[in-house]
């Protein structure tokens, strides 16, 4: 697969006042659109020109119809009998780790119902947040820039902030978000959208994790590392054609992946964090030693 360009078209679906549903998208590596029905096949085009592709990395085509299967019956379920007990599976794909095939997948998840805390759309001041009175900064930053993630064929995704790092130079680096308000997260999950910002152009690109830090109005602070979720995957090298000379594009881009805190259960007898009252959300750069990643949609949902 070339580009992931039904992101696109997720991203431009708008929900309805009142609606409570969710929309999602599902990336999967080594996937060809062809192999998604029994007539296409693998090599779906003609000619010689399809010998310049190289086939050997596709997943096997029964897999792929399988996790067709899988994702589509799980949302007919959801959608018309309302069965919710499916609903965890468009978040994360290890909800469904007995019935799904050994693969990368990378989630795209919104619910229509969520406070917006940052999406970077309201205007081009990096200071700025989405939610009325925020206020975003940062320190150590190699990196720092909102901008249109693009991806293949020039198609534009969504508008996000850039982060770069390098604790050789500057070490905890962090991003911050303050809220003029605390809000309360009972009953609600940290997410936010994630990718890797830089291309994977030999594939040997390692994952990336650092520091999550909130902290209430009293000043206590409750910490745990992006991976209490999971690392955040370098960009998926697609090394379409045998040769590099027959790629005409990059050979990754930034596919993004859902990342969700349920904040509750990470509360422990000696935490003082209180629950009720957060006011300020920073991500600290000092797990992996540089990075460049790519967030959006930081929001407090509603749990499943």
């Amino acid at each position: 697969m070339q580009t992931y360009g039904g992101l696109a078209t997720m991203k431009r679906i708008q929900f309805s006042p009142g609606f409570n549903g969710f929309k999602a998208g599902l990336y999967l590596s080594g996937a060809n659109h062809g192999q998604f029905n029994s007539v296409w096949g693998r090599r779906d085009g003609t000619g010689p020109g399809i010998n310049k592709f190289n086939l050997k990395q596709l997943m096997d085509g029964k897999e792929q119809q399988k996790i067709l299967s899988i994702y589509i019956s799980s949302f007919l379920e959801t959608t018309i009998n309302g069965k919710t007990g499916y609903k965890p599976l468009f978040m994360d794909a290890r909800f469904g780790r007995n019935w799904l095939p050994k693969k990368i997948y990378m989630n795209q998840f919104e619910p229509a119902r969520k406070t917006v805390l940052a999406d970077f759309d309201e205007d081009i001041d990096v200071n700025t947040a989405t939610i009325k009175g925020g206020k975003i900064t940062s320190s150590g930053l190699r990196e720092w820039k909102e901008q249109q993630n693009k991806f293949l064929w020039g198609m534009q995704v969504t508008k996000a902030v850039y982060l770069g790092w390098d604790s050789l130079k500057h070490q905890n680096g962090f991003f911050s978000l303050n809220l003029a308000a605390p809000l309360s997260l009972s009953g609600k999950m940290l997410s936010f959208s994630l990718a890797a910002g830089k291309e994977n152009t030999d594939g040997q690109a390692k994952p990336t994790d650092f520091t999550i830090v909130l902290e209430d109005g009293k000043k206590h602070q409750l910490s745990f590392p992006l991976s209490h979720c999971s690392v955040l995957q370098p960009q998926i090298a697609k090394n379409l054609g045998k040769f590099n000379f027959f790629n005409d594009y990059a050979n990754s881009e930034a596919v993004p992946d859902f990342f969700y805190f349920d904040v509750a259960k990470l509360l422990n007898a000696e935490t003082k964090f209180e629950l009720n009252n957060l006011k300020e959300i920073k991500f600290i750069f000092n797990k992996t030693r540089s990075g460049d990643i790519i967030v959006d949609d930081l929001s407090l949902i509603d749990k499943p």
